[in-house]
């Protein structure tokens, strides 16, 4: 374990934990991956949209693979290391290990970079151009800022970066959950009586809940990183590249079974655009206002 300052930068303790935690976090996200891409890549609905999806969720998951295969490989070392009566780690096997650690620390960033981006994603699609701004500077200020900042002093680095992610995490979870509220605010006004949620409130739901839970797991991380919370640290290290991937393969999934349900209580709906599986291209699915019958 290398430590700078304040930071945690690797795995502290026992592995064998961390591993389990993150063994499961892994087949929950094969298990996703398969239903996720049977519903994006069907035949009859497959838009580049999707396919772009698809790859990403993909790409996550062979680094969520990847990473997991390194830590099982320093479990290994670790135990020939610490197990009783073992003998002291000769040189090679120390630069092996911390080679290992920058591994497991550094692997998941591409993987954290792409939930953060369809999180933005999603919040991008629903606002306009003022919005639309604040977002692509905001993830402009993420890419440059925490790369220059680390080769300064990697424990700043590692903090910068963790904020700035929760920040446009929370941020784009807020839109989203803005969009939820003004859309059930508008759908009140249009009807005297509201006995259900409308499909495009289901998701947004969805999308708010899902987001507030993924930005509640990095939080968590952040504790085990930096207060220190040794065990915390660990198991959030192995789990959060698995937690990363999963948020967006539930998503499809659950949007997906919201895709048939009746609105036959309502006239469609609202200029709201959100994203779904079941979407065009530019993956916005658009509502019109909501409008009363007439008596007559």
């Amino acid at each position: 374990m290398r430590s700078v300052g304040m930071c945690i930068l690797g795995l502290v303790g026992d592995p064998l934990i961390p591993i389990v935690f993150g063994a499961v976090c892994y087949g929950c996200f094969t298990l996703l991956l398969i239903f996720s891409l049977r519903i994006l890549l069907e035949s009859r609905s497959r838009t580049r949209a999707k396919l772009v999806l698809a790859a990403v969720i993909v790409v996550m998951h062979a680094a969520a693979t990847a990473h997991l295969v390194v830590v099982l490989v320093y479990a290994r070392l670790w135990y020939r290391t610490h197990g009783d009566g073992s003998p002291p780690a000769n040189t090679s096997t120390l630069r092996l290990t911390t080679r290992l650690q920058l591994v497991i620390n550094f692997l998941p960033a591409a993987s954290w970079y792409l939930g953060d981006l369809i999180v933005v994603w999603r919040a991008w699609l629903l606002w306009g151009r003022k919005v639309r701004i604040s977002l692509a500077v905001g993830s402009m200020i993420c890419t440059i800022v925490a790369p220059i900042v680390y080769s300064w002093n990697e424990c700043e680095g590692q903090i910068i970066s963790y904020v700035l992610m929760m920040v446009m995490n929370a941020y784009g979870v807020i839109l989203i959950g803005i969009k939820a509220w003004l859309h059930r605010r508008l759908v009140h006004s249009q009807r005297d009586e509201v006995t259900m949620k409308t499909t495009s409130e289901r998701v947004l739901l969805m999308l708010t809940e899902s987001g507030a839970l993924y930005n509640s797991a990095w939080l968590l991380f952040s504790v085990g990183r930096y207060t220190p919370v040794p065990g915390l640290n660990d198991v959030m290290m192995v789990s959060m590249v698995q937690l990363s991937g999963i948020y967006p393969s539930l998503v499809v999934v659950l949007a997906d079974r919201h895709k048939d349900i009746s609105e036959e209580y309502w006239l469609p709906t609202s200029p709201m655009c959100f994203a779904t599986p079941e979407v065009s291209d530019d993956m916005e699915q658009c509502i019109e206002p909501p409008r009363r019958v007439s008596a007559g």
